[in-house]
């Protein structure tokens, strides 16, 4: 039994070169941590992780230490519309980073008071009046007065 060969490499040499050129660009590749401070509601650090991994998916791998500081700069933007959702709108963060075995970069806030729902009032008018008002005595809607706001009702 032979092994098919391709200009001079079997088909094992090339799985292994393979599985190696892999092996060594998964440990190249320079991981970042976010660490969120306590005053940072879960849902804001969620979304915010979610932000910031967004933003440094534009880097090629490793991420260099310029690419870190500009999402540096970029962050109290970036965590701003992370809290948005969740009725922060004026938050104030800064972050602080560290270079370990991966990048470490920790973000604080000021979280004012989240916004609340007030009032609501709906008024239909049109052909389709009596089918929305039927419908909305079936399915409230999710905001309720004195309700925190969120996007996600």
């Amino acid at each position: 039994m032979g092994f098919v060969k391709d200009n001079g490499l079997s088909i094992i040499h090339l799985l292994l070169l393979f599985i190696t050129n892999h092996v060594c660009a998964t440990t190249a590749e320079t991981k970042v941590d976010f660490i969120f401070g306590e005053e940072i509601p879960q849902d804001v650090a969620n979304n915010g992780r979610l932000t910031l991994d967004n933003y440094l998916s534009r880097y090629p791998v490793p991420v260099s230490e310029d690419q870190i500081k500009s999402l540096q700069k970029n962050i109290p933007n970036l965590m701003r519309q992370a809290a948005e959702p969740f009725g922060y709108f004026d938050c104030v963060c800064k972050s602080s980073i560290a270079k370990k075995e991966s990048w470490q970069v920790t973000i604080h806030c000021k979280m004012p008071n989240v916004s609340t729902i007030s009032d609501i009032s709906i008024q239909v008018q049109g052909p389709g009046k009596a089918a929305i008002e039927a419908d909305l005595a079936k399915n409230p809607i999710a905001i309720q007065p004195n309700s925190i706001f969120s996007a996600l009702k």
